[in-house]
This record gives structure tokens, C-alpha cells and sequence, in this order.
């Protein structure tokens, strides 16, 4: 029975503690899925609640950019309609000042160039009165006084009769020079070669000026050049190269001495001399300027390192630049030749000349009225014609035929109507130039073999004609001129 109570106590002490930990098991699950439960409502709620936050704040951004969006463009197409306003308004003054400007300065043109014709007509009238009332002794002295002008290529000047003879002294010094359109009023439409011709038969009966003795070129030195030897090796690479520049820089100043003389004799040559002339000049000129080109790298060499050229350099001479420069040097030479005797043939005219017998002036009635003298510039390089006669200034038929061609003029021989045969001229032809400074046109009307042919335009200008006309009918004809120089300049400026 003792032993028996103790197992008792024990099975129930072992049933007592087994419901205890039941107990205390069932309560902490309980306790952690109510905690769960819990956790798992405090979650879904506070990612309910997130998500509404930003679907509030996504909403309010969404509508303040729709707002922002909306205020940049409204200020944009204020701003741009502004900018359109005014760039408007500033384009309408700009065009507005621009016409005023441009009105006022037509204005202005048209008043100065009224005034400039004016003054030049009123001037050429005077100066023509003077010398027609001139004794025919003091216009031989005049005619003696005319110097040949040569004018430069850049900026001819005016002749120097008409400088001395139409200046007024009562007018101011800047009212008396227009460089810019002074030369406009000589320009001629013929060939250099026909022009040149004409001017050795126009003026046989005035003296010829005597050339300045610092404008006569002298003649060039005689060719001491060699031609190189390419495979020679006792002359050095840089000898030979000094040799071809020195040879280029004479080649150089003979060209500029034989334009000097071609230049200064240009009256007495013709047509088939001055294209000889100027082949011969053109080709030597051409081979100097490829041999040049050829040197000109081995040039700056020695400039560089004081007349010696470098290794590479003597190399690409040996091989490549030698055989060049040889063959070009010897078409050079060929090329020289001709140049020496063109020089040689210019130099012989000058004798030529001298001996050229020079034509007796006319010596009836009408050859002692004393004539204006005119030196009108015929070209810019070309030495100038000295024509005089009875310059009559008068609109030309085809003018008054034609209103549609205003920058048409013809300088026309006046006369009583006669044609002369193909003589020896007796007198000096009288030249007529008509008008406006635009576009001016000089043509030499020739004559036709016998007085039975028609009239014809357009001959040579060495087919001088010989011409009759009185005092009276000069001045007549000027004044109807002048006239019609300003009322056709004034129609130019209103077209």
C-alpha cells in the first residue's frame, strides 16, 4: 500500500504538470494568431492608407503641372505676340526712314548732277568760244602746245586741254574736278589697233611732243646665260638654281622694259605689229613665270639658310626639278629671242618716224577758221589721240530718229553733206561728240571710194574725209547740243 501511493502521486504529478504545459501551449497560440491577426489589419490599413497618400499627391502634381503648364504658355504667346508687334512697328520705321533717305538722296542726285551738266555745258561752251575767236596763228601755237597723255590703268584723268581750258575762275576748286566722270565722256568702242592707226593720220599735221627722256626704256642687257648641264657634277645644285633666278629676274625687267616701249611707240604700230608684239611679250612672260614657280620653293630654301639649300632639297633637284627647269629654260631662251627682236623693231621706229614725210595743212578759206581742240582719252593703256578740227557738239540723226536707245552716241565728221575721194587729206576732219556721260560711244565715220558710192557708217578711222563748214553753222550746231544734253539727261534721271 506504501509503495503503491507513491506511483499515485506520481502518475498525478505527471497529469498536473502535462495540463499545465497543455494549458500555457494553447494560450501562447492563441495569444500569437490574435497577434498575427493583428499585424496583418495594421499592415493592409497602413497600405491603404500609402496608397491613398500618393494617389493625392500624384493627383495634386498631375494638376499643379496641367496649371503651370497652361500659365508658361499663355505668357509664352503673350510674350510672342509682343515680339511680333514690335518687330512690326520697328520694320515699318526702318522701311519709312529707308524711303525718306532714299527720296532725299534722289533729290540731291538729281539736283547735283543738274548743276555738274550745267556747269560743264556752260564751261565747254566758253572755252570752244575762245579758241573759235582765236586768230588761226595762236591756234597753231595752241596746237603745238598739246602734249600726248598717257593715262594709267587704274584711274585716267581728264585731257590736258580741256583742265587748262574749262576751268572757270570765279567757281570754287571743288566745283571744278569730277575724276569719276570726266573719263566716261572719251571712251571709244573701236579696236586699240584701228584707234592707233588713226591717231598717226589725225595728227601727221601737228608736231609730235617730244617723250620725256625718264620714260624712254633703255634697252634691255644681252642675254650671258647658259642652259644648265643636268648631269654635269662640276657645277653645284645651288649655283644653277642662283643662275635660273638670275636669269628669270633679267627675263622680268626686259618684259617690263619692252611693255615700257611697246607703249610709248603703240601710235606708230599696226594691227598685225601689235599682236606680234604682244604674242612675243605674253609667251615670255608665261615661261619666266612657270620657271619661277619651279624655283621658287628651292628659293626660300637658300633665303632661309643664306644661299645654301638643304639635303632633301638637292636631292629633289637631282632627280626631278633639274630635267624641268632644263627643258623650260631652253623655251625660254627661244622665247627671248623673239622678245629682242621685237624690242629691236621698237627701238627702229622711232627713226622710221622722223623720216615719215608729214602732210601740208589745208590752206583754202575754210582751213584758217580757228578750230577747238580736243585730246579725248581713247583707252586706258593706249597713248592718246590728238584730233582736232571743228568739235561740234550736236545730237546725231539716229538719236533723233530713236528715243529708245539713250546710251547710243555717234561721234559724226559734220559737213555740208559732200563726200571727198580717198585723197590725202587737206585739212584736219572735224570730230563731233555728242552727250551723256553714260555709256558714251565714239565712232569714225569713214568715206567710200569715189563721191558716187552711198554714204556709208562705220569705216576705218584712217579713211580721213575732208569737210566744209562755216563759223555760223559751228555755233549753231553747239547750241542746239548743249540743249539737248540737258534735256536728255534730264529724261535719263526721270526714266
Amino acid at each position: 500500500m506504501a509503495a503503491a501511493n507513491p506511483q499515485n502521486r506520481e502518475s498525478e504529478e505527471t497529469q498536473r504538470i502535462t495540463d499545465k504545459w497543455q494549458d500555457s501551449t494553447k494560450d501562447i497560440w492563441r495569444r500569437s494568431t490574435q497577434v498575427w491577426s493583428d499585424s496583418k489589419d495594421r499592415y493592409h490599413q497602413a497600405t491603404l492608407e500609402t496608397w491613398h497618400r500618393s494617389s493625392d499627391s500624384l493627383a495634386n502634381s498631375k494638376n499643379r503641372y496641367e496649371q503651370s503648364t497652361a500659365e508658361a504658355w499663355r505668357r509664352s504667346s503673350m510674350t510672342l505676340a509682343q515680339s511680333k508687334e514690335r518687330c512690326q512697328q520697328s520694320t515699318m520705321d526702318a522701311w519709312q526712314r529707308s524711303t525718306n533717305s532714299w527720296k532725299s538722296s534722289k533729290a540731291r542726285c538729281r539736283q547735283s548732277t543738274a548743276e555738274m551738266l550745267s556747269r560743264s555745258a556752260m564751261k565747254l561752251y566758253q572755252s570752244t568760244n575762245q579758241l573759235q575767236r582765236l586768230p588761226h596763228g595762236q591756234t597753231k601755237t595752241l596746237d603745238n602746245q598739246i602734249e600726248t597723255i598717257q593715262p594709267s590703268e587704274s584711274t585716267p584723268s581728264l585731257p590736258l586741254s580741256l583742265q587748262n581750258q574749262t576751268s572757270l575762275p570765279s567757281e570754287p576748286a571743288s566745283q571744278n574736278s569730277y575724276p569719276s566722270q570726266s573719263p566716261s565722256y572719251y571712251s571709244s568702242t573701236g579696236s586699240p589697233q584701228s584707234v592707233q592707226s588713226s591717231e598717226a593720220t589725225i595728227s601727221s599735221s601737228s608736231p609730235q611732243p617730244a617723250e620725256a627722256p625718264s620714260q624712254t626704256p633703255t634697252a634691255p642687257m644681252p642675254s650671258k646665260y647658259h642652259l644648265i648641264d643636268p648631269s654635269s657634277k662640276e657645277q653645284k645644285q645651288d649655283e644653277q638654281i642662283r643662275d635660273l633666278l638670275n636669269m628669270t629676274d633679267h627675263t622680268f625687267f626686259q618684259l617690263h622694259q619692252t611693255r615700257q616701249l611697246q607703249k610709248a611707240k603703240s601710235v606708230l604700230l599696226g594691227e598685225i605689229e601689235y599682236q606680234w608684239i604682244d604674242s612675243a611679250i605674253n609667251d615670255a612672260r608665261r615661261m619666266s613665270q612657270d620657271l619661277a614657280k619651279l624655283l621658287e620653293p628651292h628659293r626660300l630654301d637658300m633665303v632661309k639658310r643664306k644661299g645654301k639649300i638643304s639635303s632633301s632639297n638637292k636631292k629633289r633637284w637631282k632627280n626631278e626639278d633639274c630635267q624641268k627647269a632644263y627643258e623650260k629654260q631652253s623655251r625660254l631662251f627661244r622665247h627671248q629671242e623673239s622678245l629682242d627682236k621685237v624690242f629691236a623693231h621698237l627701238q627702229s621706229l622711232s627713226s622710221e618716224q622722223k623720216n615719215t614725210p608729214v602732210s601740208s595743212p589745208d590752206t583754202s578759206p575754210d582751213s584758217q577758221e580757228p578750230h577747238p581742240i580736243f585730246t579725248p582719252e581713247l583707252d586706258a593703256v593706249r597713248p592718246v589721240a590728238e584730233l582736232t578740227g571743228d568739235a561740234v557738239f550736236a545730237p546725231t540723226p539716229a538719236e533723233l530718229a530713236s528715243e529708245s536707245k539713250p546710251g547710243t552716241v555717234i561721234a559724226e565728221l559734220p559737213g555740208d553733206g559732200t563726200v571727198a575721194p580717198s585723197e590725202p587729206p587737206r585739212s584736219v576732219p572735224k570730230i563731233i561728240i555728242t552727250r551723256t556721260p553714260e555709256n558714251i560711244s565714239v565712232e569714225y565715220l569713214g568715206s567710200p571710194a569715189t563721191p558716187d558710192q552711198p554714204y556709208h557708217e562705220s569705216h576705218e578711222m584712217n579713211e580721213i574725209l575732208g569737210w566744209k563748214q562755216t563759223r555760223n553753222d559751228v555755233r549753231l550746231h553747239q547750241s542746239a547740243s548743249l540743249s539737248n544734253i540737258i534735256a536728255e539727261m534730264d529724261n535719263a534721271r526721270i526714266k
